[in-house]
């Protein structure tokens, strides 16, 4: 299978992952953090967007400064990353 069709595969794991019980959405916040860490020069999209993920769940989760810190990071390597600009993502970040 092709690099890219990997890192789509790993994404939409682990947006499913998510909507399972607890230690499955501990698995796909792994999951986007994998695909943020190994493929964001290849793939910036997914990456930024799996950043985006893990952010938002953070913040769902109450841990509001470990999501304000991946969305700052992200906002750093993907400043015009098309869902910081449509979620109003950026203005958080700042």
């Amino acid at each position: 299978m092709p690099t890219w069709q990997v890192v789509w595969v790993r994404y939409a794991l682990a947006v499913g992952l998510l909507k399972q019980d607890k230690d499955k959405q501990q698995l796909g916040l792994l999951e986007f953090a994998r695909v943020a860490s190994e493929h964001g020069a290849s793939h910036p999209w997914l990456a930024g967007a799996s950043m985006i993920q893990i952010a938002q769940s953070l913040e769902l989760s109450g841990e509001i400064q470990q999501a304000e810190n991946i969305r700052s990071e992200c906002i750093r390597e993907f400043p015009l990353h098309p869902l910081l600009l449509t979620r109003g993502q950026l203005r958080k970040g700042k």
